[in-house]
């Protein structure tokens, strides 16, 4: 897991450098980005009735869901400080990046509201748009960010795909964890609540029309005793290799799309690339 490297705000702080933003704005935006993140962090286990985060109990569960509401209240408050102060501090005065932090913030809401919804998510795009929303958004910002600091739009198409299809790869490591029980805090919690996951969609992907209502009346159910039933299915079918394979294919499309930016520029997503790959290699090895 990546959870003590901060890659959110080493990509901040990696691309800033490259595009000339000032320090000072610059660490202003990885810290705006890392509190938001922690944020929605500390609303998702409330959301999600999760004990443990990082091998820690989770703040609701050791305080209260409502000290928890409130502190992750006052994060998002802290993070659009932070991203005010780095807009004044840099030399562009880019207000801008405010406007694209409150557009994270929504994004996070309808992404994290979307897992409500009484109907699965059992088709690559209808996962792929939850994903946008709730993981890919924040990871956008740390690159759409420094782009506004530092006055930057030639490149703000190409990066903006390519850190969607890193988010969506993060996203899909983080789902097989959660079936194959590698995340030992929230293991199996995704089937658990039925939220959404790569592996469930996968599997659904490849079972034939008339094998899909058994699965589906399942999920719609809210037995849990059947959990370790289906995921053996998962692995006998072989969805987590079609999501293994997928998070590559979209590591390895990012990649291509960011060889069309100058090297110096490049180099500031190689610690999220170098990560996912590593990940990808370990869950297929």
């Amino acid at each position: 897991q990546d959870h003590g490297k901060l890659l959110r705000g080493v990509t901040v702080l990696m691309l800033a450098q490259a595009l000339g933003v000032k320090k000072r704005s610059a660490t202003n935006w990885a810290l705006a980005i890392e509190l938001m993140h922690n944020a929605s962090l500390i609303h998702d286990d409330i959301c999600d009735g999760d004990i443990c985060r990082r091998k820690n109990n989770t703040v609701w569960s050791v305080i209260s869901e409502r000290t928890a509401i409130c502190f992750g209240d006052w994060l998002v408050a802290q993070s659009f400080e932070l991203a005010i102060e780095s807009a004044l501090s840099s030399e562009t005065k880019n207000i801008e990046v405010v406007r694209a932090l409150t557009h994270t913030m929504l994004s996070l809401c309808e992404g994290q509201s979307s897992e409500f919804d009484q109907k699965p998510i059992l088709s690559w795009k209808n996962y792929d748009k939850h994903v946008l929303a709730k993981t890919s958004s924040l990871i956008v910002a740390a690159g759409e960010g420094p782009l506004l600091l530092a006055g930057v739009v030639k490149y703000k198409k190409i990066i903006k795909k390519a850190l969607n299809c890193l988010g969506i790869a993060y996203q899909i490591n983080n789902d097989i964890n959660d079936v194959t029980g590698e995340n030992i805090q929230t293991s199996h919690s995704d089937l658990t609540r039925r939220a959404p996951n790569a592996v469930s969609v996968a599997f659904n992907s490849l079972l034939l029309s008339s094998e899909k209502s058994n699965f589906i009346n399942w999920l719609l159910s809210e037995d849990t005793v059947q959990t370790d039933y289906w995921i053996q299915q998962f692995i006998d079918a072989g969805a987590i290799k079609v999501c293994k394979m997928r998070s590559i294919e979209l590591v390895q499309e990012a990649k291509e799309l960011l060889d069309q930016i100058p090297e110096e520029i490049r180099l500031a997503f190689c610690p999220l690339i170098f990560h996912l790959e590593r990940s990808s290699q370990s869950q297929c090895d």
